[in-house]
């Protein structure tokens, strides 16, 4: 489970104002309900002027509700996907109202391995995939005297590393990409508050959302708080996976406001029903095998020192719960 478009150095990310609405049923393929703004927290979107943090708190085996993280694996049931689904169009349609995100950053998996054979924590990008799917991003199509720009729904997410903060038996990359920091489980260096308080210090209002675990959002919220001086009342432990933070910091970057978001959803237990029935007679040919191999100094190919090996990339063709579009 991954949007289209990863975050990248030199990818600007230009958003496109949109609306939407729905009844949290269709679109996304997600099956149960969500209830407006929940049975608590707040009813009206955030201001545009502002700078607005918003924390969507992903599930992993410390912190989850019952019935959404598979104990085996840490990632996400078919319940825990039906959750992201519904809490996904909730937090498209109710926080940020009809206006566009303007970035969006993910847990580095890498950085937060569960379960004994150490999975890594992919159901913070699972949790946040479908709003990438619902938010717009305007890309150019530039070439030579031709300019057309293209709309898509494809927003990208920014879960690159942070310089020395590489988790170990990871590969260094030979760039960092500041562009496209993520955030890191672990908070090495501080980097997770230092991307927080750029975020801040740089003033553009708009939409900043940050998926991670409660242990892992939690600690910037804290952090900024006490640094920045808001007094805002930071919850002091887990509320559940339907709770969404939004430290809304207006231009004078004084007086700042906590306002939580309740989705309310109920998920069901099923995999989420596809658009279109899938076709079941139609005959399949089955595909040969292929092996590309790439061998250091043939060709001029050069692999890079310190590279992972000994891996195995499966490429798997899928049928997922993706919108068809903003209506």
């Amino acid at each position: 489970m991954f949007p289209a478009f990863p975050g990248g150095c030199g990818l600007s990310k230009n958003s496109s104002t949109s609306s939407s609405s729905g009844t949290g049923t269709d679109r996304g393929g997600g099956t149960g309900s969500w209830g407006g703004s929940g049975t608590s927290g707040a009813t009206t979107p955030l201001s545009a002027s502002n700078v607005n943090l918003i924390f969507v708190v992903s599930e992993d085996s410390a912190y989850q509700a019952p019935g959404d993280i598979n104990p085996t694996t840490a990632n996400l049931t078919d319940q825990g996907l039906q959750r992201s689904l519904l809490s996904d169009e909730f937090l498209q349609n109710q926080v940020p109202g009809s206006t566009n995100v303007t970035a969006i950053y993910a847990l580095e998996p890498v950085t937060h391995l569960q379960t004994a054979n150490s999975y890594r924590d992919i159901a913070a990008l699972g949790t946040i995939q479908q709003f990438t799917l619902l938010s717009q991003i305007t890309l150019s199509t530039a070439v030579g005297s031709y300019s057309s720009p293209y709309a898509a729904n494809s927003y990208p997410l920014d879960d690159s590393y942070a310089s020395g903060s590489v988790p170990a038996g990871a590969a260094t990359p030979s760039t960092f990409c500041s562009s496209s920091q993520g955030i890191d489980f672990n908070d090495l260096s501080g980097d997770n508050e230092a991307l927080v308080t750029g975020i801040i210090k740089a003033g553009s209002p708009g939409f900043y959302v940050l998926s991670a675990p409660w242990e892992t959002v939690s600690v910037p919220m804290a952090k900024v708080n006490t640094l920045e001086g808001y007094n805002l009342s930071i919850p002091a432990g887990y509320q559940g996976p339907d709770e969404i933070y939004a430290m809304a910091i207006p231009p004078s970057g004084r007086a700042a406001s906590l306002i939580t978001y309740n989705s309310g959803v109920q998920p069901s237990s099923t995999y989420p029903a596809l658009p279109e029935p899938v076709a079941t007679t139609r005959s399949c040919t089955l595909q040969s095998a292929f092996i590309i191999a790439v061998t250091g100094g043939s060709g001029g190919a050069r692999i890079p020192a310190g590279s992972n090996t000994s891996e195995t990339v499966y490429m798997i063709r899928h049928a997922e719960a993706h919108p068809e579009g903003l209506g």
